[in-house]
């Protein structure tokens, strides 16, 4: 990691998921913040905008689309991007996923996922 690696947040409760993005995004030159909850992340976010947002759906607090709504109704956040990751069941995704596009989701990822395909995407959407 070096200074100009690009600055991910990660809103994920599940520390094996959190683990696996962070360890494998971390080897792709992505620098990883990790938070479990989704009010902490807001303020953080709010105080020093990440370059990018990974936000797990299913938080134990607060729903994911309800801070990716707040994010984008913030000056401070509202262009920075956010993927929306989740393990929705296919019935639910479909919702899922229509919700966070209308509310400004950058990209969706369903679980599980290969981290490749992942830093692939980030590195459009951060034009690395």
């Amino acid at each position: 990691m070096t200074e100009t690696s690009p600055r991910i947040m990660l809103v994920e409760d599940n520390p094996d998921h959190a683990f696996y993005i962070q360890k494998g995004l971390s080897k792709r030159g992505f620098h990883v913040d990790w938070y479990t909850e989704g009010p902490s992340a807001l303020a953080k976010a709010k105080e020093d905008p990440p370059d990018a947002i990974l936000l797990d759906i299913m938080l134990p607090d607060m729903h994911g689309l309800d801070v990716l709504r707040e994010l984008k109704s913030d000056n401070r956040t509202l262009f920075v991007p956010v993927i929306v990751v989740t393990a929705y069941a296919t019935l639910q995704l479909n919702r899922e996923k229509e919700m966070a596009m209308t509310y400004g989701a950058t990209d969706f990822f369903k679980k599980p996922f290969k981290v490749d395909e992942l830093a692939t995407t980030l590195r459009k959407i951060l034009k690395l």
